[in-house]
C-alpha cells in the first residue's frame, strides 16, 4: 500500500535525513556517496522506504576493499551486514540497514561474489548447488576466480 505524502511531509523527511547524514559525515569512516530520497510516497511494507542511502562505489576498486569499508560502517552503526545475490548469480549486494532518529538508512556496495562469511551454512548432505547464485559462486571458487 502506498500513501501519497504532501510536499510538507516530504520536505520534513528529507530534512531529517539530511541531519542524519551530517551526523554520519562526522565519523572517521570510509567515504560514501549519499542520496536522500525524493519519493513522494510512504511505502507500507515489511521494509520501509529507504530515506538516506549511501553507496560505497568505485573509490574502492577491489571487492575486498569495498567489503572492508562496508564492514567498518556496520561496526560503527552496530549492525550486521547482509548479503543478497543477484538473480543471474553474477555477484550481489552487501548492505546494512538501520534506523537513526526515525530515518531509514541503508549503506551498500556491489561485490562480484559472496564473501564466505556471508554464505548460509550448508547442511550435512545438503545441496549447495540448488541455488543458482550459490552454484555460480562455488563454480567460480573452483575455477580460482575471485572478486
Amino acid at each position: 500500500m502506498i500513501d501519497h505524502a504532501d510536499n510538507t511531509t516530504i520536505l520534513g523527511r528529507q530534512q531529517r535525513a539530511a541531519v542524519v547524514m551530517l551526523r554520519l559525515l562526522a565519523h572517521d569512516l570510509p567515504a560514501v556517496s549519499w542520496g536522500i530520497s525524493s519519493v513522494g510516497s510512504i511505502r507500507r511494507s515489511d521494509r520501509d522506504a529507504i530515506e538516506l542511502e549511501g553507496q560505497l562505489g568505485s573509490d574502492y576498486q577491489e571487492d575486498i576493499r569495498r567489503q572492508a569499508a562496508l564492514e567498518a560502517w556496520a561496526t560503527e552503526l552496530g549492525v550486521s551486514p547482509r548479503w543478497t545475490s543477484y538473480r543471474d548469480g553474477q555477484g550481489g549486494k552487501l548492505f546494512v540497514t538501520t534506523v537513526i532518529t526515525g530515518v531509514q538508512v541503508e549503506i551498500w556496495t556491489v561485490l562480484n561474489a559472496c564473501p564466505a562469511e556471508y554464505r548460509p551454512p550448508v547442511e550435512v548432505g545438503g545441496d549447495p548447488e540448488s541455488d543458482p547464485a550459490t552454484e555460480a559462486e562455488h563454480l567460480a571458487e573452483k575455477a580460482g576466480v575471485t572478486g
